[in-house]
């Protein structure tokens, strides 16, 4: 898997056999069902607002 893509990217190697290509079929289905990107912007869109909020904290 890559980070920093739009959309899902599973790899599989060109030698892999039948098992280990319908491994990586069934990974790219279980990360689209389970809204993986999704998931990422929701967790990155609330850690930044956090990080937003503790860096307007000022301390005298």
């Amino acid at each position: 898997m890559f980070l920093g893509l739009g959309g899902i990217c599973v790899k599989s190697h060109g030698g892999t056999d039948a098992l280990g290509f319908c491994t990586a079929l069934k990974l790219t289905h279980e990360l689209i069902t389970d809204r993986l990107n999704e998931g990422i912007k929701e967790d990155y869109a609330r850690f930044s607002s956090e990080h937003h909020e503790l860096s307007e904290i000022t301390v005298d």
